[in-house]
């Protein structure tokens, strides 16, 4: 199909090719950059055809790295209507264990938790842009057989998955975007190079234990991080490798280097189209990640969007009010059957 599609086109039948979003939806079925380059000179010949958000998208996808294969943990349930969770910046997918479990549970599903490229147990690359995360998202569905899922993502994993959405609206069958909008930012993100800088610095003695190491980082990160649960957060990054050493799960160069601007802000420009397809966006009460005045600009390009605010939760909502978001999202799912 792949290979048509390009003889058309390098035969002139440019009809077929309106933008390059067209080009890019097959591009995301290539998942090593070997295999996109043998046709990179076809596709070049279309590029003064095309408008030039199209040729963004273009230059993404041919810079594009190898990619990686993701970690995940797979909680068995109906296999008919999956759920894909998606965790945030700094974080992994046993920050969603308890919850996948529950939604499991208590939807019959199957879900899955999955680490992003620089976190977890996933590998480390020196690129992180939503694109490609959202390239990764694709990928990953790809090799474990999935058509279709909704997909369920936190901060930067809410920004993957509207990537991955607007990418390729067939693979993601409804959306549920958790306190995070593809404008704007929190003014509480400006703290966060400052924690990584900070985690960046630590070197600890390899004598010691993990806990004894957590207790001593957690004590040299209270100036700079005030909250004692995002603390903890960030220290369930920090383990004791085989050779004795300390290291961060994060790859926090990579994320220092591409925090502005391609993690910090959403690149709408760069994404085709629109998804038409089921969409929640719930954010926390106290937290002033999704604005209400984004409203109306978040449904130019999310159409079907709708939204909810939970009560007494902040910017960890499933973390803030566990029972109260498992019922919301479960009453969620339910109705999209």
């Amino acid at each position: 199909m792949f290979g048509m599609n390009v003889m058309a086109w390098n035969g002139g039948d440019l009809e077929k090719l309106e933008t390059f979003e067209h080009l890019a939806l097959e591009c995301s079925k290539y998942e090593c950059e070997t295999k996109f380059m043998k046709m990179q000179g076809i596709f070049k010949s279309c590029i003064p055809h095309l408008n030039c958000k199209s040729i963004i998208c273009f230059r993404n996808f041919s810079r594009c790295p190898e990619v990686p294969i993701l970690s995940f943990e797979k909680y068995p349930g109906n296999t008919s209507s999956p759920i894909v969770i998606l965790h945030g910046l700094l974080g992994n997918r046993n920050n969603w264990k308890s919850t996948a479990k529950a939604l499991a549970q208590k939807t019959s599903r199957t879900v899955y938790t999955v680490d992003a490229r620089n976190h977890g147990e996933s590998p480390h690359t020196p690129t992180m842009t939503y694109p490609l995360m959202g390239h990764d998202l694709i990928a990953f569905m790809k090799r474990e057989a999935l058509p279709s899922a909704c997909v369920i993502g936190h901060s930067m994993g809410g920004r993957t998955a509207m990537a991955a959405a607007l990418i390729a609206p067939e693979v993601v069958s409804e959306l549920l975007v958790l306190d995070i909008s593809p404008f704007g930012v929190s003014e509480t993100i400006s703290t966060l190079p400052r924690f990584v800088e900070m985690m960046r610095r630590i070197q600890l003695p390899s004598e010691l234990s993990l806990p004894q190491a957590r207790k001593i980082v957690d004590e040299m990160l209270q100036p700079v991080v005030l909250e004692l649960g995002v603390r903890q957060f960030l220290l369930t990054n920090l383990y004791k490798a085989d050779g004795g050493e300390f290291k961060w799960r994060a790859n926090l160069d990579a994320i220092s280097l591409c925090f502005n601007p391609h993690i910090c802000t959403f690149p709408l420009d760069e994404l085709p189209g629109l998804y038409e397809g089921p969409t929640t966006f719930i954010g926390g009460a106290l937290s002033d990640y999704i604005k209400r005045s984004d409203h109306r600009a978040i449904k130019q390009v999310f159409p079907r969007a709708e939204f909810h605010y939970l009560q007494g939760a902040g910017h960890w909502l499933h973390a803030d009010k566990p029972k109260e978001f498992l019922s919301l999202v479960s009453s969620i799912l339910s109705k999209a059957g």
